[in-house]
């Protein structure tokens, strides 16, 4: 039995502000450490061939008032103190706004 691949032309999502859904939020390993990673579908676009359109984000496992994931919770309206944890997958269908910010890393050899 055959098993195909088939190429598809890769356009990232251009940068903006969308009203979007929290989909998934799953732990992931990076050379950095533990981290979260965060799927969103974009629910409310100004473009209507970016409706559906899912995107992921990381953050550090780790809440401090200096992490990506403290500044995201408190975009939710949790704030948290010292000790304080927090069950992420609460937010499994809350909507959001989400920025795209499409950054381009230069790989060398």
């Amino acid at each position: 039995m055959a098993f195909y691949a088939q190429y598809h032309e890769h356009k990232p999502v251009p940068q903006g502000i969308y009203h979007a859904r929290v989909d998934k939020v799953s732990p992931h390993t990076s050379k950095f450490g533990p981290m979260v990673r965060w799927s969103f579908t974009i629910i409310d676009a100004s473009k209507p061939d970016l409706m559906n359109t899912q995107v992921s984000g990381l953050t550090s496992e780790k809440i401090s008032s200096k992490s990506k994931l403290y500044t995201w919770l408190q975009a939710f309206g949790i704030l948290l103190e010292q000790g304080q944890q927090f069950d992420l997958e609460s937010l499994l269908g809350r909507e959001c706004r989400i920025r795209i910010k499409n950054t381009v890393h230069v790989k060398d050899g």
